[in-house]
């Protein structure tokens, strides 16, 4: 039965937008309720057999298998597996991960326009590469350009659905819970609220988001320092961006430069021309490819990247939001 107390709490991950109905949450609560009820009963329950068995002179219960077995190390080990299901059962690891999804949620967009320039800059640079004519002899200009085309949109295609999806909830999570100044700890010393947490049909407000001044583990505290928390995710954003452009270990390194020179060797082979492979003007056409599209990502991560939330014309869609995030927040126990 303890197994199950420990085990099932913890199986949470894509069931907290069913918990935060009305109806999850006192599904929830009387849950919570009765694992704890049953939880400090087997607690008394061992307490009294701890009663027996600690005094040699007096028989074990007929009913306990040799209870003297039991020893005051094995009791602190399961005062230690309580605490752990007591950190399991709570709302918190929802509570903190559905508000990285409402953030991430926001942030979706920057990534589209960050990729979007970088569709634009590739375009710019990889088509006006000079064809040596042996080829163009064999194989249509057209062909060759649709082959780099068609791996340009798939490679962004895919780090597109990539850096929006878990990754990004998952970072900004580690952003605002686990990095410096965490969004963690006691939120009642010193106290400034009149209440731990809202009841079940309630919700905290926006004057307790104006109140919670300091850094702490409830939504107000979050809410409180919006513009902080708007500020780190930029930050973790670039430097994710960054590192998908590294030389041989970046996703959108490996999604691009290595897939385009298959990408023109799949196009010649298919045109015959596959004897072609080796010729030195080829291999320096393909090479050409290769350290534009490294030059571009270089230059993107420098500039667009560095940049991100950074213009004027980038507020509406980095922080114009405020009015809809602040109660997905607030909603949070």
């Amino acid at each position: 039965m303890l197994v199950t107390l420990v085990f099932l709490p913890i199986n949470r991950y894509s069931i907290y937008g069913v918990i935060s109905s009305k109806e999850g949450k006192i599904i929830l609560s009387f849950f919570f309720f009765f694992s704890y009820l049953l939880l400090f009963s087997s607690l008394f329950y061992l307490f009294f057999i701890l009663a027996f068995s600690i005094d040699k002179k007096k028989p074990p219960l007929s009913f306990i298998h040799a209870p003297q077995q039991l020893s005051l190390r094995m009791f602190k080990r399961l005062i230690t597996l309580t605490f752990l299901v007591s950190l399991a059962s709570a709302c918190e690891p929802l509570c903190r991960h559905a508000i990285s999804q409402a953030f991430a949620d926001r942030y979706i967009p920057v990534i589209h326009l960050a990729v979007t320039d970088l569709h634009e800059a590739l375009n710019t640079n990889l088509y006006n590469i000079t064809i040596p004519s042996k080829l163009l002899d064999v194989v249509p200009e057209k062909e060759l350009q649709d082959g780099i085309r068609n791996t340009v949109q798939d490679g962004l295609d895919d780090f597109t659905m990539q850096s929006t999806g878990d990754i990004l909830q998952e970072g900004i999570h580690q952003t605002i819970f686990s990095g410096d100044e965490p969004f963690k700890g006691d939120c009642n010393n010193p106290k400034r609220l009149d209440r731990k947490k809202p009841k079940e049909d309630e919700e905290w407000t926006r004057e307790e988001c104006a109140k919670m001044d300091y850094i702490c583990g409830n939504p107000p505290s979050i809410c409180h320092f919006l513009d902080m928390i708007k500020g780190r995710i930029v930050v973790y954003l670039r430097a994710h961006l960054k590192e998908q452009t590294q030389f041989g270990s970046g996703l959108l390194f490996q999604n691009l430069a290595p897939n385009m020179k298959q990408a023109v060797h799949s196009t010649m082979i298919r045109y015959g021309a596959g004897s072609l492979l080796t010729d030195a003007d080829i291999m320096a056409y393909v090479n050409n490819i290769i350290s534009n599209t490294i030059r571009v990502l270089d230059v993107w991560s420098h500039t667009t990247v560095q940049d991100i939330c950074a213009k004027p014309e980038d507020q509406a869609v980095c922080g114009g939001w405020d009015d809809v995030v602040i109660p997905e927040i607030l909603r949070w126990p």
